[in-house]
């Protein structure tokens, strides 16, 4: 499941993923799981889990920083927390902010 072109959002539509699928893949050793929280025209944000040394997944935040390039991808299932949203085309305005996912956050509380 590697995808072909290089922009993250087109990455996770080459995989098919929806808001709230979860994905794991591995480099080495070091094992993360993502989980899709947001996808615009050309961004993604997701949650993350990193493997820990002892077995056990720890969240690591939230992140709009991964190139899934790197990695083979598996999907895994559905986060039991997803609740997909409904969003107008005017939010793919809001990824030049520089503090976007402030932003988002805001939009979405409201």
């Amino acid at each position: 499941m590697t995808p072909k072109s290089f922009e993250v959002a087109d990455h996770v539509r080459e995989l098919g993923l929806q808001v709230g699928d979860m994905i794991e893949g591995w480099e080495g050793a070091h094992g993360a799981r993502l989980v899709l929280k947001f996808l615009g025209t050309e961004a993604a944000v997701f949650d993350e889990w990193g493997r820990v040394d002892d077995g056990t997944w720890r969240y690591l935040g939230e992140s709009a920083e991964w190139d899934l390039s790197c990695r083979d991808w598996i999907g895994i299932g559905r986060s039991p927390r997803a609740q997909p949203i409904q969003l107008d085309a005017q939010i793919d305005t809001l990824l030049t902010h520089p503090d976007w996912i402030a932003r988002l956050r805001d939009l979405l509380a409201d």
